[in-house]
């Protein structure tokens, strides 16, 4: 799977809740 750099912002909004913008 290749994350976009837009992808890649949810990826660490998932990845670490409330330090994701």
């Amino acid at each position: 799977m290749n994350y976009m750099p837009g992808t890649a912002s949810l990826i660490e909004d998932i990845d670490r809740p409330g330090e994701g913008e």
